[in-house]
């Protein structure tokens, strides 16, 4: 089944689909059955979806209600409570190596572009992990708020800096 839901969280609705058809990949790169396969932080009524079915949080089941569960810890303050969550997008093999890293950050921690690029194993690369941020279609289960401006600077996210500076200070960082 492909679900559309949608969860209350601490910075407004996170609407996402699970397909538990798919074989998605968790944190540390295994692959699972089901994954989330989009996110958005945007009510479901703004999310043009089609060929899924519209599951209420409150009568999911299985595997979906899991991941309902998890998104509501993750928005009560574990940081770490989406890192199991399996998740499926497609992208190039250092792509796929970036957003794995990603989620090998640890909740109350940040990494420059430039550690990830070394951490998905090419150091070089710190654009092509910029544009793997900006395509991150599964965040915050792909925690691309983790990612900050070699200094410390905030930088750029797709839901504006002021939602990724709300995110990590959740996640208990001290943020300028």
């Amino acid at each position: 089944m492909r679900a559309l839901t949608e969860v209350a969280t601490f910075v407004g609705p996170l609407s996402f689909v699970w397909d538990d058809d798919a074989i998605g990949i968790d944190a540390a790169g295994n692959p699972c059955r089901g994954a989330v396969t989009r996110s958005w932080f945007a009510a479901r009524s703004k999310v043009k979806t089609q060929g899924t079915t519209y599951v209420p949080a409150d009568r999911a089941t299985g595997d979906l209600k899991d991941v309902i569960a998890a998104v509501r810890r993750w928005s009560d303050g574990d940081a770490d409570a989406l890192n199991p969550v399996p998740v499926l997008q497609v992208g190039s093999e250092f792509r796929q190596k970036v957003w794995q890293a990603l989620r090998r950050v640890p909740g109350g921690d940040v990494v420059t572009y430039q550690q990830l690029a070394k951490n998905a194993g090419n150091s070089t690369a710190v654009r092509a992990v910029g544009t793997s941020m900006a395509v991150n279609a599964v965040a915050p289960f792909v925690p691309c708020h983790r990612v900050v401006k070699t200094g410390g600077e905030v930088g750029n996210y797709a839901y504006g800096s002021e939602m990724k500076v709300e995110i990590l200070l959740r996640e208990g960082l001290i943020v300028d």
